[in-house]
């Protein structure tokens, strides 16, 4: 029996080869300094001040020793309340989408929501109502998105979502979907929590390598794993995303910022520890406005602004 030998040009193979490696190349995404935090006196040497986004305005609000200080668009400090202990000691901030903002705040017994208008002065506190006995409300992050709010005890591992006016909408316990995959005894805080322009929320757990993402219709999903290659984590950070859906993830020990899309694929990583402007040290909190990425880091390196281009 004979058997038909076909040759393949090699230029036909080459494309078939290009097709197959583009089907699953990471997209071509560059990230490049910009600048760093300053004020009229300087560069401001924060290490590991809280970050929140306010997407309509482009400003950033950082939260450092119970005080906030609010940064324009070109990274200049344009603003500062709270450093009189009148509204207590600020944990977080929650910029709303009319101009106000929600305050997450300390008096060293208990916690308290409040309401303020774009001066940090105070409008109204906060009543959260209807929360099931069976949830708790000791949050350590705010996030107010589309109308909702979102409070986070990180070390509870519990989610309440509240309306605007602070009533009850729904509950996450998201301690009881790890539990299953957890070992006896042991319990694994939330790191790095956020809330993606679709409502589901975004978080990290160190302990376990991962990050997840979970639906407003309690769908869960993880990603990433241990290890040095990129894409795998040492100790997973803070997490957040973008409008076209991209999901950044801050890897503490490694110094890097890593980008996956919205299914999760690693697309690249940058930082790394060094003394350069676009190196980064120990980063620990991020965020994300239309295109600019900013991180805060360790050693007074204060936040620095990179500009995401995907080609």
């Amino acid at each position: 029996m004979k058997y038909l030998h076909i040759k393949t040009p090699y230029f036909l193979i080459a494309i078939i080869l290009l097709v197959l490696c583009s089907t699953n190349a990471p997209a071509a995404i560059k990230a490049s300094y910009m600048y760093t935090f300053s004020n009229f006196t300087g560069r401001v040497s924060y290490s590991w001040a809280g970050m929140s986004a306010d997407r309509e305005r482009g400003e950033i609000y950082a939260i450092y020793q119970g005080s906030v200080s609010v940064f324009n668009s070109v990274g200049m400090e344009i603003y500062q309340f709270g450093d009189d202990t009148a509204l207590g000691h600020i944990l977080d901030v929650a910029p709303e989408q009319d101009g106000r903002i929600l305050l997450l705040s300390s008096d060293g017994t208990r916690v308290s929501i409040l309401r303020c208008n774009y001066r940090g002065e105070l409008k109204e506190t906060l009543e959260i109502k209807g929360v099931p006995p069976n949830f708790s409300l000791r949050p350590q992050r705010i996030v107010s998105r589309k109308g909702y709010i979102y409070l986070a005890d990180l070390s509870g591992r519990q989610v309440v979502v509240t309306d605007s006016y602070g009533a009850f909408v729904d509950g996450y316990d998201i301690g009881a979907h790890l539990a299953k995959d957890e070992k006896p005894g042991t319990q694994n805080d939330l790191l790095g929590f956020s809330v993606d322009s679709d409502g589901n929320m975004l978080f990290t757990v160190p302990t376990i390598f991962l990050a997840f993402r979970m639906s407003r219709d309690h769908k869960i999903e993880s990603f990433g794993g241990a290890g040095n290659l990129p894409g795998k984590f040492n100790v997973a950070g803070a997490i957040a995303s973008d409008d076209k859906g991209f999901i950044y993830v801050a890897d503490i020990l490694k110094s890097v910022v890593m980008i996956f899309d919205k299914d999760f694929n690693f697309q690249m990583q940058f930082g790394h520890r060094g003394n350069g402007p676009d190196n980064l040290t120990i980063p620990m909190n991020i965020e994300v406005i239309r295109d600019k990425l900013f991180v805060n880091q360790a050693r007074n390196k204060g936040v620095s602004v990179f500009r995401v281009a995907y080609n």
